[in-house]
């Protein structure tokens, strides 16, 4: 008597799917990596390039952690759309939403560290700017609920929902 078939599992068409799109996904994570890091290490992009406020570097760390987060679930089958259309839209999609939450977490780090330390030039040279960067950009779920409680502290909604 053979196994009854596993209701979760995916058709052999999916998987071949989803192993073309790890594929490609894989490709643009090192061709756009290492065509800016290439740009940037040798000085193509002039000498601290910005982009709406934010340095390319924390761009570039942002767009990594999107596109690290679309392969970690792609290779371990997370919480994947089910259809070919969902999950090629994601895949598009998750690394330019991850690359402005990235930008967004960056903002509420610059800020927070700003009030912390006030140093503007040590907060040029700080590192782990682009961890905040990388984490924001893979984690859209970490990245909304932080910008959330950042604007409900703002707006005083917290006091609000105490009373």
């Amino acid at each position: 008597m053979s196994p009854a078939p596993d209701p979760d599992a995916l058709s052999s068409d999916f998987e071949k799917r989803l192993l073309g799109l790890t594929v490609v996904v894989a490709a643009v994570l090192l061709l756009v990596l290492g065509g800016l890091s290439y740009l940037l290490w040798h000085g193509r992009l002039g000498p601290a390039p910005i982009v709406m406020y934010v340095p390319v570097p924390i761009l570039e760390w942002a767009f990594a952690g999107a596109l690290v987060s679309v392969l970690y679930r792609l290779a371990y089958r997370k919480s994947l759309p089910r259809t070919p259309l969902g999950l090629y839209t994601w895949a598009v999609a998750k690394p330019i939403v991850g690359l402005f939450t990235g930008a967004c977490i960056y903002f509420l780090a610059l800020a927070a560290a700003k009030l912390l330390d006030g140093s503007p030039e040590a907060l040029q040279q700080a590192l782990w700017l682009n961890v905040v960067a990388f984490v924001g950009g893979f984690s859209d779920e970490l990245s909304v609920g932080l910008i959330n409680r950042f604007v409900r502290r703002r707006l005083g909604a917290d006091r609000d929902a105490g009373e």
